[in-house]
């Protein structure tokens, strides 16, 4: 695996070493097109506990809705893996703070519980859950008239308020 970098002089040192002496030559001078463009990003979540629907908005720029949908799955996982790991120090931290549990009693527990497959799978499945409902990737012009929302059963009275809701918004963006 290359070594993974943060620091962008550190990026440019290691990419002047691959060119220079180990003598590779970059992708893009093999292309017949180095095209990039910007896509918006709509990310979507229900929340079973309020019952509201959650959008976030990002972009970034690529060059195929591929390459976006991939940067768009890593940057979730990273998330995800991130969030996980601060809950589980945090839930550890809690039980050494309220005298639940030593902190070698905790460190023996959060060890065992690492290399449990059980735990892992676990883990894992709960990554899988708290992944999005809804992904969209496009244009950012028409990405940004992208609306969801959830279904209270009266199928007619939702068609209705989501209607009403693209009328004003459409009337909001001609003033």
């Amino acid at each position: 695996m290359p070594e993974l970098v943060d620091d962008e002089e550190q990026f440019k040192k290691q990419a002047k070493h691959i060119e220079e002496k180990l003598g590779f030559d970059h992708l893009d001078n093999f292309k017949v097109f180095n095209g990039v463009a910007h896509y918006g990003i709509a990310v979507v979540n229900t929340d079973s506990e309020d019952e509201k629907v959650h959008q976030k908005r990002a972009y970034l720029s690529a060059s195929s809705p591929l390459i976006a949908m991939v940067e768009v799955w890593d940057s979730i996982y990273t998330q995800l893996i991130a969030t996980g790991l601060e809950k589980l120090g945090e839930f550890t931290a809690e039980l050494i703070d309220e005298g639940r549990l030593t902190r070698d009693d905790a460190l023996d527990n959060l060890l065992d519980m690492l290399q449990s497959e059980q735990f892992q799978v676990s883990f894992l499945s709960n990554l899988m859950r708290m992944q999005p409902d809804i992904i969209t990737i496009g244009n950012p012009n028409v990405v940004t008239g992208f609306s969801v929302e959830k279904m209270d059963g009266d199928i007619a009275k939702s068609v209705e308020k989501f209607l009403k809701e693209v009328v004003e918004n459409k009337e909001s963006e001609e003033e």
